[in-house]
């Protein structure tokens, strides 16, 4: 990992931060949230959305979003 939240830069989460998310400098990006969703994004926009609420797996891509 490039590095650690230490709570010494910026305010740590709150009672209701409800997303967890982990970006590289490259842009890519993994999202958890609490609504039972992940979302992982390529720097490119590429994108795969894992819903387990309602049991479904999304793959966008730029081209693909209008």
């Amino acid at each position: 990992m490039g590095g650690t939240f230490h709570g010494g830069t910026a305010l740590g989460g709150f009672a209701d931060n409800r997303v967890k998310s982990i970006m590289t400098r490259s842009g890519h990006k993994v999202v958890f949230t609490e609504d039972e969703s992940i979302i992982i994004t390529d720097k490119s926009g590429n994108e795969i959305h894992l819903n387990t609420t309602e049991s479904n797996i999304n793959i966008t891509t730029p081209e693909t979003r209008h």
